[in-house]
C-alpha cells in the first residue's frame, strides 16, 4: 500500500513537472511569436517612415522641377514681351525680389505683371502699381485674392480704353473706398458715379486716379494698423 502511494505520489509530481514544462514551453513559443509580431510591425512602421520619406523628396524634386519649368516659361514670355532676355532677366529678379517681401508667391507675382504688361502697362510702372495693391489689400486685413481681383479690375480698365461701371463695381466689391477715392481723385459726384460709362473717362486718367487713391489711404489711417 505505501509503495502504491509513493508511485501515485510520484506520478503526480511528474505529471505537474510535465504540465509546467509544457506551460513554460508555450509561453516561451508565444514570447516569441510576440517578439516575430513586434519586430514585423516594427519594419512595417520603418518601412512606412522610409516610403514616407523617400514620397516626399520625391514630391520636392516634382515640385522644383515643376517651379524650374514654369520660371523657364515665363523667362520666355517676358523675354518676348520686353525684347531682350537680358531685360527680362533683370524685371523677373525684381518681381522676385518684391515676391519675398509680400504675400505673394513668385509664380503669383509673374502672373499679374504679366497681365499688366499685356495690356501696355510700362514694366518701370508694374511693381510700384503691385506694390499700391498689396498695400492696399493688406491694410483691411485682405490677401492674395483681392490684389487678383484689382489687378482683373485695372486690366480690363486699361483693355476698354475707358473706365465703366462693370470694373467700378468689381473695385468696390474688394471692400475699398473706391467711391470715394473716385470722387476725390477725379472730382466725380455720386451722380456721375452712376453713370459712370457714359463720361468717357480715359483709362489712364482712371487708373493713376484710383492708384493714387490707394497711395493715400496709409496715412488717412483708414486700412493700415
Amino acid at each position: 500500500f505505501g509503495q502504491r502511494i509513493r508511485q501515485e505520489f510520484n506520478g503526480g509530481i511528474s505529471g505537474s513537472v510535465g504540465q509546467a514544462t509544457n506551460s513554460i514551453n508555450d509561453f516561451h513559443r508565444s514570447a516569441m511569436g510576440l517578439k516575430d509580431i513586434n519586430r514585423i510591425v516594427s519594419g512595417i512602421l520603418i518601412s512606412q517612415m522610409f516610403y514616407s520619406i523617400i514620397r516626399s523628396a520625391k514630391d520636392a524634386v516634382g515640385a522644383l522641377s515643376e517651379f524650374s519649368q514654369n520660371m523657364e516659361r515665363i523667362t520666355i514670355a517676358y523675354t518676348n514681351m520686353l525684347g531682350s532676355a537680358q531685360l527680362a532677366k533683370g524685371f523677373l529678379t525684381q518681381l522676385e525680389d518684391f515676391a519675398a517681401v509680400t504675400p505673394f508667391q513668385t509664380e503669383d507675382a509673374t502672373k499679374y505683371a504679366q497681365q499688366l504688361l499685356a495690356v501696355g502697362f510700362a514694366a518701370k510702372n508694374v511693381i510700384p502699381t503691385l506694390n499700391t495693391l498689396t498695400d492696399a489689400a493688406s491694410g483691411m486685413g485682405g490677401d492674395n485674392t483681392i490684389v487678383e481681383r484689382m489687378v482683373r479690375a485695372i486690366t480690363q480698365i486699361q483693355s476698354k480704353g475707358r473706365l465703366m461701371g462693370e470694373e467700378v463695381r468689381q473695385l468696390m466689391e474688394t471692400g475699398l473706398p473706391i467711391a470715394r477715392i473716385l470722387q476725390e481723385q477725379l472730382g466725380l459726384t455720386q451722380k456721375d458715379l452712376q453713370n459712370i460709362g457714359k463720361l468717357g473717362i480715359p483709362a489712364s486718367t482712371a487708373i493713376n486716379g484710383i492708384l493714387a487713391g490707394l497711395n493715400k489711404l496709409p496715412s488717412e489711417g483708414g486700412f493700415k494698423g
